[in-house]
Order: structure tokens, then C-alpha cells, then sequence
């Protein structure tokens, strides 16, 4: 069985991914987010930074340049009119470094959370760059895991665990820690991107695998990849 830790407003589409590959699924949607009132985008904004799907609907739509995350970002903005001119592979890291080869120092309006992980801010702003952070939309954690991911942890019938995000799998284990359960319950993690992987260094026992990029797509290629196709 996997376990797919998800925001809620895409985790029906990722468990229907999995099944459909031949695989059963236990959904916990670890995370919901909660658009904002509307941005007001000051005039001295030159570009548009993305790194999460859930900041478009707080966007207005406008002519100037977006620079996405990854596709499901760029598909949303694409879908509400934005003006996208480039969609990543899906870490923030690496789009930042895009940015920095790419264009020159420019103020960037980034549409974020109110918990917001920005690392990749000072790399740009060691460069020239000028970031211009804004609250779109909130994020909510669930406080406790259901009493069916508890069961199923403690019957030992997780075989694989889907991590998305740090948030998410920092969440996880924080609430494993609730429950006064081991991090080791957590078998045979797939996380999105080497960062993701390493929210989960020296805190559990269990290989940790790594995908290219933090889309169901890789992780189905690694699920096959090392443990066999299901049909």
C-alpha cells in the first residue's frame, strides 16, 4: 500500500495516478491551502515568481512575465490568463538559479505562503535581484493523523511512503512524534527532490529515494524502477 502525503486539492487525482497504475492507496491530506483577497501589483514589479500552484488564484490577470515552479504551476497560471515565459522542473533552488543565468537583476513579485521556505531568496538577492514577497494564500496543517493512517502504520501495511514536499514530510514526522510512533514506520520514502530526501537524514532508518523531479510521473519510475511493475 502507498501512502500519498498531499495538499487536499490534489489528492484524489495523485491516488487515481497511483491506482490506475496498479497500485492500492492511503490518502492523507496533510495540507489545505486558502486563497487570499486579490494582489495588488505594485508598478514597479518586472517579472512574477511561482512556486506553488495555490498562489495563482490570488493573482490578477496581467501582461507581466511569470516564472513557474514546474508544469502544474504553469498549467494553472496558463488556465487564469498569466503571461507564463517559463515553467521549471519543480524545486524552487533550481528555478531561482535559472532566473540568475537567465535575466538580468529585476524586482520580483513572489506570491507566497504565510509559511513561507525561501531559501532561494538570497542566492538572487546576493546577485542583484530584488524579491518582493507577498501573502496569497495560507496554509493549513491537519493536527492529527486519522485513526486509518495510525492503524495501517502500526499493522505494518504501508509498503512505500509518496512525499511531496519538506512541509510535508516535516509535518509527517512531527505528527508521528504525536502519536508516539517510530519514523521508521514510514517504509521505503520516495521524495520529490533531494531536499525533500533530506528532511528525513539521520531521523529515520529506512532508504530514502530520490526523484528527478516532485511530480507522480517520477515517482511512478521510481516505484517501478525498484520494486517492479504491478502489471
Amino acid at each position: 500500500m502507498l501512502l500519498v502525503a498531499r495538499k487536499a486539492d490534489k489528492l484524489i487525482e495523485t491516488i487515481k495516478y497511483f491506482e490506475d497504475a496498479g497500485y492500492s492507496c492511503l490518502g492523507l491530506p496533510i495540507v489545505e491551502t486558502i486563497p487570499q483577497a486579490t494582489i495588488i501589483i505594485p508598478n514597479h514589479i518586472n517579472a512574477i515568481v511561482l512556486t506553488s500552484a495555490s498562489a495563482v488564484a490570488s493573482l490578477p490577470k496581467t501582461d507581466i512575465p511569470c516564472f513557474c515552479v514546474g508544469s502544474a504551476t504553469a498549467q494553472q497560471a496558463h488556465l487564469v490568463g498569466l503571461n507564463v515565459v517559463y515553467s521549471g522542473g519543480g524545486n524552487s533552488m533550481d528555478l531561482a538559479k535559472w532566473l540568475l543565468d537567465n535575466i538580468p537583476p529585476q524586482n520580483l513579485l513572489h506570491p507566497t505562503t504565510d509559511k513561507p521556505n525561501n531559501l532561494w531568496y538570497k542566492l538572487l538577492q546576493d546577485n542583484g535581484f530584488t524579491l518582493n514577497p507577498v501573502y496569497a494564500y495560507q496554509t493549513v496543517y491537519i493536527d492529527k493523523l486519522p485513526h486509518k493512517v495510525v492503524c495501517c502504520l502500526k499493522e505494518n501495511k504501508v509498503s512505500y511512503t509518496l512525499i511531496f514536499s519538506t512541509q510535508a514530510g516535516e509535518k509527517l514526522l512531527s505528527l508521528l512524534d504525536d502519536e508516539n510512533l517510530s519514523h521508521n514506520l514510514l517504509k521505503n520514502i520516495i521524495a520529490g527532490s533531494s531536499t525533500i530526501a533530506n528532511t528525513f537524514k539521520n531521523r529515520i532508518n529506512n532508504i530514502v529515494y530520490t526523484t528527478q523531479k516532485p511530480n507522480t510521473k517520477e515517482m511512478l519510475h521510481v516505484l517501478e524502477q525498484s520494486f517492479g511493475k504491478k502489471r
